[in-house]
């Protein structure tokens, strides 16, 4: 096949390392509206520049930061007072103290967290942090589904869609506030203008955002290999084999275009906890991270490894005891 030189995908691939993640801050403005991917109802009410009102500001979107910014802010934070000679205990105690105002104030250190503003949506790589008072036409599930743990924290009640009763997203109390799943939405980032011919609203494939999130993790921890699973003991055991891969598909359903992927070995385990925490004198065969997802996350994934394995020819859907898949990432030069 002929290659297009001035193809997007053919850019250096330093252009696309922080390009990863879909539906950043940079995507939005103060109108930007977020609503049900099934059903198209709205979850977040409407800003002041919205409804008329000239007095409030519009909604303000910010990035949240990486996963271990706390951690890193104390190793970074140098300029420590020192104890004097003539009093050290003291003085140390004094030290200390104001190191522990300075954190609270400048947002570093183990006792920070971040929590929802109303007005304001903070954007991690999977989910969007809302106060509960910013949201509409969203239901609390039941009681049994409650305290779901992942790798954002410990989470209450999951939250559904009053029309079609998806599961958009889930109560985080140590945050105070509302997270809404990426994969679950839709979102108009475009400003609507009388002109237009319509409503242009944007949605994103479950695979995406789990990719974003593998991603995330191998910049941060330096891990190409995972135990990802919703909680339950069985899960899938993940080797990120390679995280920018191009290939091209003509089967029905696809696009013979050019499309940027991820290359994944994965298998099915039943010792999650196994691998995550091995017994004394028993180490762990491989070195994982772990990425835990809600059930519905999870299924998806799961369900489109397998479809990706179909789709490619017989020799290359095995390696070893691995099969092998794809899983597509987003791309910012892609999506413009």
């Amino acid at each position: 096949m002929h290659i297009d030189p001035s193809d997007p995908v053919l850019a250096p691939r330093d252009e696309l390392i922080d390009d990863h993640v879909p539906w950043t801050a940079v995507d939005m403005s103060s109108l930007t509206r977020i609503r049900c991917r099934e059903c198209d109802t709205p979850f977040l009410k409407e800003s002041a520049e919205m409804s008329g009102q000239s007095v409030l500001p519009g909604w303000l979107w910010k990035d949240l930061p990486s996963g271990n910014w706390a951690e890193m802010m104390d190793f970074w934070h140098c300029h420590k007072p020192d104890p004097h000679e003539d009093n050290p205990k003291t003085e140390a105690a004094a030290a200390l103290k104001l190191e522990d105002q300075n954190a609270q104030i400048k947002g570093y250190g183990a006792s920070s967290h971040v929590e929802a503003i109303p007005g304001t949506v903070l954007i991690d790589v999977a989910t969007f942090l809302l106060a509960e008072a910013d949201c509409m036409n969203l239901k609390k599930g039941n009681e049994e589904e409650a305290k779901t743990t992942t790798l954002l924290g410990s989470y209450g009640r999951t939250l559904e869609c009053t029309e079609c009763n998806a599961i958009i997203g889930m109560e985080d109390p140590s945050a105070r506030g509302w997270r809404l799943l990426k994969a679950n939405v839709s979102l108009n980032t475009n400003i609507p203008r009388p002109e237009s011919d319509g409503e242009q609203w944007q949605s994103h494939h479950t695979q995406i955002i789990v990719a974003a999130q593998l991603l995330e993790l191998i910049e941060r921890e330096s891990a190409r290999r995972f135990v990802v699973h919703c909680g339950q003991n069985s899960g899938l055991l993940l080797w990120v084999f390679n995280p920018d891969l191009r290939y091209s598909n003509s089967s029905a359903g696809h696009s013979a275009n050019p499309q940027q992927a991820m290359k994944v070995f994965f298998q099915e385990t039943r010792e999650v906890d196994k691998l995550l925490a091995p017994e004394v004198g028993n180490p762990s065969p491989l070195s994982v991270e772990e990425l835990e997802l809600p059930s519905m996350v999870y299924e998806a994934l799961s369900e489109t490894l397998q479809e990706s394995n179909q789709m490619l020819p017989p020799t290359a859907r095995k390696f070893n005891e691995w099969q092998v898949g794809l899983l597509s990432r987003f791309s910012r030069l892609q999506a413009t």
